[in-house]
């Protein structure tokens, strides 16, 4: 018995996903983990767990469109269970790559359009035109929430990835900062506007950059780098999981127990009113966090050894 839990357990450890959505790591993916046993032992790809969820998604737009909102809920449920199976599933194969991330998003975000236009449908008959504008908002609300969750996420992993490394070196220095500027120079028109959106995300949600003058001892900035990393971990692990509130699964498992209790109509309301508000809360929480981060670390060394910069120009901000 002991053995066919700790080969479970090896199983499921092998799929799971460090700094994910929390709602996913302790609710959905424990769910879709049979799933995943299933998918293998019939031996599909992530990429055909992807379409079936994404399948699954449609139906789930059709059915609020002709105002089968408990169908509709359960069949969105399943969808993101799907989606959480790809990726896991991916890992404990060890099958994962840059196509299979994409593809995975691109399933999941077109899937919850349909959601969205099925919305629309339903609620065209009492609201008209006016649905269209609707529509627009809640589409900007959505690009807003879950982008800010994802582009935090990613900048949060990578600042653990570079304090993980053995080297001083690997640490931001404010002349990379002006390479970089450099470099983005050349960037086509799409290019460009996907920069400028990086850097506003970076700009309303920012997390300090270790800069180590060069004159200081060897000893001392190996010291320095592994008092930020505790610090670190400790300022920001908790906004990770906080940030993880206007991520796709708190939004999915929102949509869900609106139509649950058969009130869909609520949606646009929730997501519109209620989650932007707390992605406003979470902007200022995180401004405040790295603010306090900067101070603590510059009094434990008694110099400027963090800095915020300024996603638009690449320069040090002081304080």
């Amino acid at each position: 018995m002991n053995s066919i839990i700790e080969t479970i357990n090896i199983e499921y450890k092998k799929g799971s996903k460090q700094n994910g959505e929390v709602l996913n790591e302790y609710f959905y993916r424990p769910l879709a983990f049979p799933f995943v046993m299933i998918a293998k032992k019939l031996k599909l790809t992530p990429n055909a767990i992807s379409v079936i969820g994404f399948i699954t998604t449609i139906i789930s737009g059709i059915l609020i469109a002709t105002g089968n909102f408990l169908s509709a809920a359960i069949m969105l449920f399943a969808g993101h269970v799907l989606d959480c199976t790809d990726g896991s599933l991916a890992r404990n194969l060890k099958k994962y790559t840059k196509f299979g991330a994409i593809f995975d998003a691109a399933c999941d975000t077109l899937g919850f359009v349909f959601v969205v236009v099925g919305l629309m449908i339903f609620e065209s008959a009492e609201s008209g035109w006016m649905v269209l504008l609707y529509g627009i908002v809640i589409g900007l609300s959505l690009g807003l929430q879950v982008l800010a969750y994802d582009h935090f996420r990613a900048r949060y992993v990578k600042g653990l990835q570079t304090t993980n490394r053995k080297t001083y070196e690997i640490f931001c220095f404010p002349e990379e900062d002006e390479n970089s500027a450099l470099e983005k120079k050349k960037l086509n028109f799409f290019e460009y506007l996907g920069d400028l959106v990086e850097k506003f995300y970076t700009a309303i949600a920012p997390i300090p950059k270790l800069s180590i003058p060069p004159q200081i001892p060897t000893e001392d900035k190996i010291k320095i780098r592994n008092e930020y990393e505790k610090i670190y971990k400790e300022a920001f692990s908790l906004m990770h999981k906080l940030w993880s509130l206007v991520g796709g699964a708190v939004l999915k498992t929102l949509c869900i127990t609106l139509m649950v209790i058969g009130r869909a109509d609520l949606i646009w309301i929730a997501v519109i009113g209620g989650l932007n508000c707390i992605l406003l809360l979470l902007i200022i929480l995180q401004n405040i966090v790295a603010y306090l981060f900067r101070i603590r670390m510059r009094d434990l060394f008694g110099m400027n050894v963090t800095a915020l910069f300024n996603p638009f120009t690449g320069k040090p901000i002081s304080i």
